[in-house]
């Protein structure tokens, strides 16, 4: 199973800190100061994991893990892209990439293990927890773009300004 590594620095706030452990609650998952990024290799060499750098600090991290790392900017990407590496905006943003690219991960992982002929359980296992996190995907999808104007239809029928 996947490892999630946040390195982050001061500017996360313990409200989002808060937030990203609720959302992968069900992930093994560490927070890190980018101090302690040097760690960070020798945790990739054992397990597979995912790297969300969350600080206002460059990190840059080895080549063979960029494609599973993630940087929170709010910088123009152009300037410092890695090549592999994923940026988000916000972190709603960073949450819906990484239930969208864990879905894929596991479901992968389903296929991986069912082509070398391991148990039912196991495959059905990883498959479940791919539903699980596109499941989730979905439910900040919603929160994010759906739910925001649900109030304001509501406002507007208390005003009596709804047009529909």
């Amino acid at each position: 199973m996947p490892f999630l590594i946040f390195l982050s620095d001061n500017s996360l706030c313990q409200e989002d800190r808060k937030y990203l452990s609720d959302a992968f609650f069900s992930e093994q998952h560490c927070f890190l100061d980018v101090e302690q990024s040097f760690l960070i290799p020798l945790i990739a060499h054992q397990i597979s994991c995912f790297v969300i750098c969350t600080s206002s600090q460059s990190v840059v991290l080895p080549e063979h893990i960029s494609d599973r790392s993630y940087y929170l900017t709010s910088q123009d990407v152009e300037e410092h892209a890695l090549p592999h590496a994923t940026y988000v905006i916000n972190m709603n943003h960073l949450v819906r990439k990484l239930y969208h690219d864990l879905g894929i991960f596991y479901r992968e992982e389903a296929l991986r293990m069912r082509e070398k002929n391991a148990s039912h359980g196991s495959v059905k296992t990883l498959l479940s927890k791919s539903t699980k996190c596109y499941k989730r995907f979905i439910e900040e999808t919603q929160r994010e773009i759906i739910l925001p104007k649900t109030p304001n239809a509501n406002h507007d029928k208390l005003i009596g300004t709804n047009k529909s």
